[in-house]
């Protein structure tokens, strides 16, 4: 940094890497020889790609990592060897092996290995394996065979289908534990080993959180892409970090606690893997808004949940209107060009809406 300001000049990674090789000779950076230099050698180019993230204003500026930070990890991009058999993980600087209760069988050439520790106290090893087979193609999508998704906070999802999710809130239900714990770490002195103690608890208890949390969103997401019955999934592109950051401190922890961001991570590299269209339409579509008479509820708020249509006395429940208009978003006239089907669909702002007047022209008598 002190050449950048100075030179206006940048280190490249493979510079740094022979710097490294020096500085294993100092007493002051002797601790270095007690890692394996892959490890090092992947963290420098995890730092250079911050900096080139940052100038290329892809990212903020990088933060510079502490020991005391609760989540740690290191990569090793080779020499990573696990024995089935003995149930161990052989990486550098570890001979003697690592016993590991093993997830499940590898498929394929192991091609790296990250070691992570958990704010809780617990490490896991996630490995990267390189196997020959493709992904299945996926079919033209089909109106008749897709199934419209909308999510929400009273209800986790609606589908088109007329199928509801209940909203399971993992973090209300440990709210009471969840602030008993963090008060009593309040109380303990800073740097004292109780509140490194009280600091496990809390740990533990998010944890629990999170893990019932991407346990539901892994079983809903494989209930929808095992259903035989549907080959395409429709969703809303949702600005889940602007809602985040915009919305109100209640409502904001309730859109947290939901998961729609990691839903639709699963949900893509899923229908991925199984061979599903997965429908994207633009965030700012009037899906709760529109009947399919054409007529658009201006006026409709958060709290409206049920609503009767003053055009054709159409009465519609909000969520399932909307899982209904993001399945006919998706096929609508606008946007069913062969470089939109089947990928995220354009967005437009609020002001505009042509899927609307598309559908307004569909729905009038001819």
């Amino acid at each position: 940094m002190a050449l950048y300001q100075k030179e206006k000049k940048g280190i490249s990674v493979f510079q740094l890497t022979n710097e490294m090789i020096k500085w294993k000779r100092y007493e002051e950076t002797a601790w270095l020889k007690e890692v394996n230099s892959q490890a090092l050698q992947m963290s420098l180019r995890y730092l250079d790609m911050a900096y080139t993230n940052f100038f290329k204003k892809r990212a903020e500026f990088p933060k510079f990592k502490s020991k005391f930070d609760n989540n740690q990890s290191f990569c090793n991009p080779e020499s990573t060897r696990v024995d089935f058999n003995d149930n161990s993980i052989f990486i550098p600087k570890f001979k003697g092996g690592i016993k590991a209760v093993l997830h499940r069988k590898l498929e394929g050439k192991i091609k790296s290995s990250t070691v992570s520790k958990t704010p809780s106290g617990k490490y896991f090893i996630s490995i990267l394996t390189e196997t020959d087979a493709e992904n299945p193609k996926c079919p033209t999508p089909k109106e008749a065979k897709t199934l419209g998704i909308d999510l929400g906070i009273k209800n986790f999802a609606t589908y088109s289908n007329g199928t509801v999710i209940a909203n399971p809130k993992h973090l209300n239900r440990r709210q009471k534990f969840l602030r008993r714990a963090q008060r009593k770490m309040s109380r303990k002195k800073k740097g004292s080993n109780n509140r490194n103690k009280q600091r496990k608890k809390v740990a533990i208890i998010h944890e629990k959180v999170a893990n019932a949390r991407k346990d539901f969103l892994h079983k809903v997401t494989r209930s929808l892409v095992e259903n035989q019955d549907y080959t395409s999934l429709a969703i809303e592109n949702l600005d889940v970090a602007g809602m985040l950051e915009k919305g109100k401190k209640k409502i904001s922890r309730h859109i947290s606690d939901a998961g729609w961001g990691t839903f639709r991570t699963f949900l893509t590299y899923k229908c991925e893997r199984a061979g599903k269209n997965l429908l994207v339409i633009g965030r700012f579509e009037p899906s709760s808004k529109l009947c399919a008479c054409g007529y658009l509820n201006s006026t409709l708020t958060l709290k409206d949940r049920e609503w009767d249509c003053p055009s054709c006395k159409a009465h519609h429940k909000r969520d399932e209107l909307a899982a209904k208009n993001i399945k006919r978003f998706a096929f609508c006239k606008q946007n069913t060009s062969k470089n939109l089907v089947g990928q995220e669909l354009p967005e437009f702002t609020p002001l505009e809406f042509p899927v609307r007047e598309t559908l307004k022209k569909e729905a009038m008598p001819s």
